[in-house]
């Protein structure tokens, strides 16, 4: 039984640091990221994205028309 315990202590350790390092890489990518200083010396000055508007249908307008088809069926079938 204190074998276990030893080998799952032994585990949750082991992915407690795991997870430390990754957290820690994802501050460090996020901190590179927000300066525009290391962007523009990287070279992405061309890489301007733009956010478009929505396309298509609304999802209110989706879900009446679904609501509408599924009352239709139904009634008449």
């Amino acid at each position: 039984m204190s074998i276990k315990l030893a080998e799952a202590h032994a585990t949750i350790t082991k992915l407690q640091q795991q997870l430390k390092e990754q957290s820690i890489r994802e501050e460090a990518n996020a901190a590179m990221a927000l300066d525009p200083n290391e962007r523009i010396a990287e070279g992405n000055v061309g890489l301007n994205l733009v956010a478009h508007p929505p396309e298509g249908i609304s999802v209110q307008a989706c879900a009446a028309m679904c609501l509408a088809t599924f009352l239709l069926a139904y009634f008449f079938f």
